[in-house]
């Protein structure tokens, strides 16, 4: 399962002077941080769009520095650039986060009126690197995603360890505004989302990053 990614370069500025350059991304929140020597120049959480860049200024480097970041076969991949010559990493440290590093729950939901429509918002809470955030998802968005991801695992063998998402029902069957109903179909996704999340190699699917993209930590 995806964590902390954190890359390091060393170069030399036009003085002779080494430059520590470190980039560090949390595949769960989306966050990205660039230092420089030590120093924070970079900061951001963003859904990773692929081919995605981040421009650099680097004090006495009289030449164009840039981060490009990719995505293939399911791993992220960081390119370091200077003046259009690629710069070899030093170290890849990738950090497994534990279990009780990642939360995922949802406790609650709300129902939400738009005209005559009425629809339920499940309140997704995800925790991690110390901060909560918390998602509005309908029943549809999950069912989007379960499609997505059973897409790109089509012929892989690990089809079979992905979880089956609670089934979906005809309203004139069931009442999708029932409390019970709303309260079993909560648990149930909590758990679809949850074991999901334990699958190899899912948490890096686009996809998932962008179901559970954070806009701004819960004021809750």
């Amino acid at each position: 399962m995806g964590g902390l990614i954190t890359k390091h370069w060393e170069v030399l500025d036009d003085n002779g002077n080494k430059v520590a350059i470190q980039l560090c991304h949390s595949v769960v929140t989306g966050h990205r941080a660039v230092l420089i020597n030590g120093v924070e120049v970079y900061s951001q959480t963003r859904f990773l769009d692929d081919g995605s860049f981040i421009q650099l200024n680097i004090a006495n480097i009289n030449k164009e520095a840039t981060i490009r970041i990719n995505i293939s076969n399911f791993e992220f991949q960081y390119t370091l650039t200077i003046g259009g010559e690629v710069v070899k990493d030093m170290v890849s440290e990738i950090k497994e986060y534990k279990v009780e590093d990642i939360r995922i729950s949802i406790p609650t939901y709300e129902i939400q009126q738009q005209g005559e429509k009425r629809f339920v918002n499940y309140k997704v809470y995800l925790s991690c690197d110390g901060k909560t955030y918390i998602l509005l998802k309908r029943y549809n968005d999950f069912y989007d995603l379960d499609t997505k991801v059973r897409s790109a695992f089509a012929n892989n063998h690990l089809l079979e360890n992905l979880p089956p998402l609670p089934s979906w029902h005809f309203t004139w069957f069931i009442d999708h505004f029932d409390p019970e109903f709303i309260r079993e179909r909560k648990e149930k996704l909590e758990i679809y989302i949850r074991s999901l999340l334990l699958v190899p190699k899912v948490p890096q699917l686009p996809d998932f990053i962008a179901f559970l993209k954070p806009e701004q930590p819960s004021s809750e």
